[in-house]
């Protein structure tokens, strides 16, 4: 922002000229960043919303055994939980897990085995190599790998 003025004499005439200028970017960027937080506060808040929604709608695919119909919906969350909450995050362990899970229930052993892999691996990044969940999946791992090969015998 740039002010000046004109100072005058007594007959009106200018001799002098004085102003000043102001760097408005942190003023602008303060106004402007709460509305962009906002924004992404919102976004980040619709995600949750229907990751929720679609997460509950394949649980009850699941319990009517309609697993067709929940595989995508669980990929679609998976891929949504990943893209917002970071590859590593324990809830993206737990939506792995439950995949993982699926599959191996379907007899998809290969697709099941990657999946419980990956899920293993946060297990043991967030709640270590020794809790319970992590020696569950450990095992899932152990008996998926062991059906793989037998099959691939």
């Amino acid at each position: 922002s740039t002010r000046g003025t004109a100072l005058r004499d007594d007959a009106g005439v200018p001799y002098r000229i004085a102003g000043s200028q102001t760097d408005m970017t942190t003023v602008c960027a303060s106004r402007v960043y709460p509305i962009k937080q906002n924004q992404e506060f919102a976004q980040t808040t619709l995600h949750s919303v229907a990751i929720g929604i679609i997460s509950n709608l394949a649980t009850l695919y699941l319990e009517t055994d309609r697993y067709s119909e929940a595989v995508p919906l669980l990929e679609g969350v998976l891929a949504m939980r990943k893209w917002l909450l970071g590859d590593a995050h324990l809830e993206v362990a737990i939506n792995l897990y439950q995949l993982a899970t699926l599959y191996d229930d379907q007899g998809r052993y290969k697709k099941a085995e990657v999946l419980y892999r990956e899920a293993l691996v946060l297990f043991e990044r967030n709640l270590g190599a020794e809790h319970t969940y992590t020696n569950v999946i450990r095992i899932k791992v152990l008996l998926v790998t062991r059906m793989n090969q037998v099959i691939d015998i």
